[in-house]
């Protein structure tokens, strides 16, 4: 498995302060949950993480950790649509870190191989966002694409 290629899955995960209790995952009515896709939008869980057939996992689940976060991986902000950044500043009462895992193919994709067209086949497709979208500075489109038997 692996022969060189590699894709990169994430998993959000986003807190909120509560002066008295500290960092928590409950939020508040209307937000994100406490694992997500980057948009915030699509609820995710690392342990259930789907995994194509065909494929494998390259090692577990890590925090990343950039010049945009703190030793930790997570980034900081007032409110989960403001602008993120690395150090806590007393204003701040969200926070997220982006889990990372890769995951590279069993079987290499022999692109001279067709479909059997009599097999019906299933292709499920996942738009998140788009780019652009105001007042989203992070916005993007995410499509993920996996097929199943019908």
């Amino acid at each position: 498995c692996g022969a060189g290629v590699e894709w990169v899955c994430d998993v959000w995960e986003n807190e909120r302060w509560y002066p008295g209790a500290g960092w928590k995952k409950r939020m508040l009515p209307g937000e994100r949950s406490a694992y997500t896709d980057r948009s915030g939008i699509l609820r995710r869980r690392m342990n259930l993480f789907p995994l194509p057939d065909g494929w494998t996992w390259n090692g577990g689940w890590e925090p990343e950790v950039t010049e945009k976060t703190d030793k930790n991986g997570f980034s900081y902000a007032t409110v989960f649509t403001s602008g993120w950044h690395a150090t806590r500043l007393v204003s701040d009462f969200v926070r997220r870190r982006r889990w990372v895992r890769t995951r590279s193919p069993c079987n290499a994709l022999d692109p001279t191989r067709s479909l059997d067209s009599t097999v019906p086949l299933l292709i499920y497709v996942t738009i998140v966002g788009a780019r652009g979208l105001k007042g989203s500075p992070d916005a993007f489109v995410e499509v993920a694409v996996r097929r199943g038997p019908v």
